[in-house]
């Protein structure tokens, strides 16, 4: 694969100067990572500082477009968040309240990143605005248009996630969009009703790779893969049409000709993640008593 179709899936990592040369771009700054490692809710001023200050990092250190996605939590995460808002534990909590859904629940956190992104326009050119795990159509319309009413950056970017958001990607375009972001992980659980990790979740499922090809072949606006299953799978989704495919900082090291010692955060999405998880479960406890 050449360097000039890979992009880079960000959890807020150092991007050193060796790594960057690999990278055509910053296609998602997953921004719930930079508000965990704050341990702030986006409308907080420290979670609005964290992201300011990786994003000014991002953009120095990769050249080229700069996806800030809007914040997609468990929701459960976001009670371990200092100023956070409302929370509705469910039983399932992948199927919470997440990305776009918990967006238009409480605008309010929403055009809170966008205020906070909107201020770094003009200093960051190449800065966009990408929302999450959006259920359909209507629900970017309705994004779109509190972002328009708040006077604020307005999101050109769609991460396509669902069944339905696949289903109606054209209308999502018809809409504004300017490109849409293929979310392989969630899209497979999505497809195929399997958790992540398990044997039954194949981001190469037949059907599904059929209907990705078909939005590849299709869309009038770009259309970038995130989190293929391997180089290999990266390289036939390139080949097939994709404007970028674009991997998490740590699977650079898997086949994409980077080495592992220069990927000096490696291990800071997973560092998070137990955080995260011991807070939970202090949470949890408290619950219980």
């Amino acid at each position: 694969m050449t360097d000039a179709w890979l992009g880079l899936v960000s959890s807020g990592e150092s991007v050193p100067r060796a790594v960057a040369a690999h990278l055509a771009e910053t296609t998602i700054v997953r921004s719930e990572y930079l508000y965990r490692a704050a341990g702030a809710a986006p409308q907080t001023p420290r979670g609005a500082q964290a992201v300011r200050t990786h994003l000014r990092r991002a953009a120095a250190q990769v050249p080229g477009p700069l996806w800030y996605r809007t914040s997609d939590f468990e929701e459960r995460e976001i009670a371990t968040l200092d100023g956070h808002g409302p929370v509705e534990l469910v039983e399932n909590p992948i199927l919470s309240r997440r990305g776009a859904r918990r967006a238009l629940a409480f605008p309010d956190e929403y055009l809170a990143e966008l205020v906070t992104v909107d201020a770094l326009s003009d200093e960051l050119p190449d800065l966009r605005v990408l929302v999450s795990y959006v259920g359909d159509a209507d629900e970017f319309r309705r994004l779109r248009d509190l972002a328009a009413q708040a006077g604020v950056i307005r999101p050109t970017g769609c991460m396509i996630e669902t069944p339905a958001a696949l289903e109606s990607a054209h209308e999502i375009v018809s809409l504004g969009a300017e490109r849409l972001v293929v979310g392989l992980q969630d899209l497979a659980m999505n497809f195929l009703g399997a958790h992540r990790g398990s044997v039954a979740h194949d981001r190469t499922h037949p059907g599904l790779m059929r209907r990705v090809h078909d939005l590849l072949a299709s869309s009038p606006v770009p259309v970038v893969v995130a989190n293929p299953a391997s180089p290999r799978h990266a390289a036939e989704l390139r080949d097939a049409g994709a404007a970028r495919v674009a991997v998490t900082y740590a699977d650079l090291a898997h086949g994409y000709g980077v080495p592992a010692d220069a990927l000096v955060d490696r291990h800071l999405v997973r560092q998070l993640s137990s955080r995260t998880s011991a807070e939970l479960s202090r949470l949890a406890t408290a619950r219980a008593r």
